[in-house]
């Protein structure tokens, strides 16, 4: 199979409109069957479609289509050849999806490595293996019970202490 130098169609209306017309500098008319690539999303891994006898996940393959008159002059001539813009397209498709599963990837290790340090804070603290959003609770129900609440107000101060620094600031309310 070949690649194809021709650009991918505008709209998903008729793609071979025109590919017969004879093109007005050249006398030659190019006669090659065109194969286009679909890309019509992520399958959520449940769904697959018959193949060869078998079955195969619709993420492990690429859906293409063929119009009936190239299909016939393909097997006629014993070949088709891939659209080369369909394929840069779904190579940049694949590079941008990996990309952003990368930065998921690596925002939710910063959550949890920022989660883990905010613990690390309160126990040393309050002496209470607790995460940042239940120190509130903790603080409050201290309060109703009639205790002192001084632990968990350091420990409120230390981890907006954090976040300031993690801002680059030493109070809230400056601007660079």
């Amino acid at each position: 199979m070949t690649i194809n130098n021709e650009k991918a169609p505008a709209s998903a209306t008729n793609t071979h409109e025109g590919n017969n017309e004879s093109d007005s500098s050249s006398n030659t008319v190019d006669t090659t069957p065109t194969l286009r690539m679909i890309r019509g999303g992520k399958s959520n891994g449940i769904h697959h479609f018959p193949y060869a006898g078998g079955t195969m996940d619709r993420n492990d393959s690429i859906a293409l289509y063929v119009t009936i008159d190239d299909l016939y002059r393909g097997y006629e001539q014993g070949r088709f050849v891939l659209s080369e813009a369909d394929v840069k397209a779904h190579d940049e498709e694949s590079r941008a999806e990996r990309r952003k599963e990368e930065e998921r990837k690596q925002a939710a290790r910063r959550r949890e490595e920022r989660e883990e340090q905010e613990r690390l804070v309160i126990e040393k603290i309050t002496g209470v293996w607790v995460g940042a959003d239940d120190l509130q609770l903790e603080l409050l129900a201290a309060r109703r019970r009639g205790e002192d609440v001084t632990k968990w107000l350091d420990a409120l101060v230390a981890i907006d202490d954090m976040d300031l620094k993690a801002a680059g600031l030493t109070q809230w309310g400056e601007s660079e």
